[in-house]
């Protein structure tokens, strides 16, 4: 499931703002007419909204997480001899990205 999230994330976060979308117009349309209807329109639509929100998150970290590492494999084509690993107890986690 994690592999087809992240390989269909793009498509899945257009349908669910089109979703959200259409959704709070029913909402709009039903609020003067049923109101707990228009209620549960409202409920689907916010949350459809957080969930693309979620989704195009994960797809910007992603993205910034692809641009370090291009970054860094450059670096490391440029001057190999540049990157030492520290042996003692001042190495970290992220001196290793």
């Amino acid at each position: 499931m994690k592999d087809f999230v992240k390989k269909y994330r793009f498509v899945l976060m257009i349908v669910l703002f089109a979703q959200a979308v259409t959704l709070f117009f029913l909402f709009l349309s039903q609020v003067g007419r049923r109101r707990s209807l228009a209620d549960a329109f409202l409920a689907l639509s916010a949350s459809d909204t957080m969930v693309t929100f979620l989704l195009y998150l994960g797809y910007l970290g992603e993205k910034r997480e692809k641009k370090a590492r291009a970054e860094t494999r450059e670096q490391m084509r440029e001057d190999p001899d540049g990157f030492e690993i520290p042996l003692d107890d001042t190495a970290r986690a992220r001196d290793f990205r």
